[in-house]
């Protein structure tokens, strides 16, 4: 029995007309090896999965990959198998290493042995310990047929691509036109008029420096002017400039940087930012929101590390609310923040730690510079122990600058009022001047009553000079 031969065209098929390959319907083509193939009329493959034309592809061989199959060595008959001559039967690794795409014509002789392999197409990617077998029901109609194989016993070292076309020769209609693989670039081109080639530009392609890795657009001027584009999504890897225009939507809700975990609006350059939401007179109400209902949410407003960071209002005849809905606790700075209060009065609070057996030593809890403010009033809370103490002090100096280079150190004066404690005095409170003109200030002096570890926290109301 003689099987179903497969269609191999070595040195080329010319067809003036229709061809169609199809295995399943008006050709049986079950590895079909064409070196050159010419179709005036129209070409259709289908089903052809085994070939160099399949799923509807047409493969260009514009090199020759490494590892092709160049000879083979002496033959294993086997048994068993059907007497015919096999056209282009794929060659299966059965040892060694593993390549692609080797096939051979297989004759079978009439005792059921293989007689002659001759290859037709070397694949790629084999070295000279590659073992090849076939499937024994491509060279066997019982299937029954076992032991045949054969050794690969040199291969090809490869060659280079080289450019390749796919062609629509027009005839008297005009010039050819073409789709070309131009090696030398590695990029796509076409023509229009069969000579002068464009490249096909694609999300990776490099035209300039200033355009890396971005979908290069442009006219004949370098530019290209867009009135509209409607997409249902769009995803850029690289960056979006709008210069010159606007970022709009007309959604009642739009999510800018879902997934962002750092936004930056003007990160880089020199000149001053704005920000404005609203600011037609008619343009209603605006709020900026940040966070959610998590805790830890924080707007940082920063400057460099001896600069000045405002945040202010505009209003001046209405009223500037700041957070009026907080029902927690609102914290302005931390321990030793001074905040001010117009320009002639600051606030600051601050904690001392005096550790044990210091009966009777003074300690300095709070000062300030005498030629920054001019008088304060405090709230001193003391605790030791189980015990507490609180009271007030009004404090005022006349440190002034000596004209004999002289320092005044005991221009301060105080009084301590409104005095409570849970059980007797835990310490007492003075205050003197201390350093040169320019960096005199004024300190607090707290005097333990007793050897208990003392906790001192005061809270100083400050009027500038």
């Amino acid at each position: 029995m003689t099987a179903l031969k497969p269609l191999v065209a070595e040195y080329g098929l010319s067809i003036d007309g229709t061809l169609v390959l199809d295995r399943e319907r008006n050709l049986a083509v079950e590895n079909a090896s064409i070196k050159n193939l010419n179709v005036t009329g129209t070409l259709t493959s289908i089903n052809t999965t085994d070939s160099s034309i399949q799923d509807n592809n047409i493969l260009l061989n514009s090199g020759i990959e490494p590892g092709a199959v160049d000879t083979l060595g002496s033959i294993t008959v086997g048994s068993n198998y059907t007497q015919g001559l096999y056209r282009n039967i794929p060659l299966i690794v059965t040892s060694g290493t593993v390549g692609t795409g080797a096939t051979a014509d297989i004759t079978v002789a009439i005792n059921g042995t293989v007689d002659n392999v001759n290859k037709i197409d070397g694949g790629s990617g084999y070295d000279t310990d590659t073992v090849f077998g076939v499937a024994a029901a491509d060279i066997d109609s019982n299937t029954d047929g076992s032991g045949f194989a054969i050794p690969v016993t040199a291969v090809l070292t490869g060659s280079t691509a080289t450019d390749a076309s796919i062609t629509v020769a027009r005839g008297s209609t005009g010039d050819d036109v073409a789709i070309q693989w131009d090696e030398s670039e590695s990029t796509w081109t076409l023509t229009r008029d069969g000579s002068a080639y464009s490249v096909i530009q694609t999300a990776l392609d490099i035209s300039t420096a200033a355009t890396a890795d971005k979908l290069v657009l442009r006219d004949g001027n370098g530019d290209i002017t867009v009135s509209d584009i409607t997409a249902v999504d769009g995803t850029f890897s690289g960056d979006v400039a709008v210069n010159g225009g606007d970022l709009t939507t007309t959604a009642s809700s739009a999510t800018l940087f879902n997934s962002a975990t750092t936004l930056n609006i003007a990160n880089t350059g020199t000149g001053a930012r704005t920000i404005s939401l609203a600011t037609a007179a008619s343009g209603g109400a605006s709020t900026l929101t940040f966070g959610g209902a998590v805790s830890g949410n924080i707007l940082k407003i920063q400057g460099t590390a001896v600069g000045e960071v405002s945040l202010t209002t505009d209003v001046t005849t209405g009223n500037a609310n700041l957070f009026t809905s907080v029902s927690g606790k609102l914290q302005i700075g931390t321990e030793d923040t001074r905040i001010y209060i117009g320009d002639k009065a600051a606030i600051v609070s601050h904690k001392t730690d005096i550790a044990a057996n210091q009966s009777g030593n003074a300690h300095v809890t709070d000062t300030f510079k005498t030629n920054e403010f001019r008088s304060a009033e405090y709230l001193i809370h003391v605790e030791a122990g189980t015990e507490y103490q609180v009271s007030k002090i009004l404090l005022t100096h006349k440190g002034t600058n000596p004209v004999n280079g002289a320092t005044e150190v005991n221009n301060v004066y105080i009084t301590e009022y409104g005095t409570i404690t849970s059980n007797a005095i835990l310490a007492t409170v003075d205050a003197d001047l201390n350093g040169d003109t320019i960096n005199q200030v004024s300190r607090l002096l707290i005097t333990p009553s007793t050897d208990t570890p003392t906790t001192v926290r005061v809270v100083r109301t400050s009027i500038v000079v």
